[in-house]
């Protein structure tokens, strides 16, 4: 993969996120509370599962991209345990 490339998935998988996040910050009073708790579950899978199979393969072959990588998030992996 060249380094355009990488770009414009990243580009594309953070917007994802983004509008991921954006479903699950909805107002409680929109939805049945276990819906949203459902949906919110469902959400935090899915943004894990950007991170971990499409920008983590990113980021192992173009490492300078991850704005990241110095960061510890660990603390986050319990959010989306199942």
């Amino acid at each position: 993969m060249n380094r355009a490339a990488a770009e414009l998935i990243q580009a594309r998988a953070l917007s994802a996120i983004s509008e991921l996040s954006a479903i699950a910050a909805m107002p409680v009073d929109w939805v049945a509370d276990e819906t949203l708790k459902q949906v919110r579950r469902s959400v935090g899978d899915t943004i894990w599962q950007i991170d971990r199979e499409i920008l983590a393969r990113l980021y192992n072959e173009f490492p300078e991209m991850n704005d990241l990588k110095d960061m510890d998030l660990s603390r986050f992996d319990s959010l989306f345990r199942k």
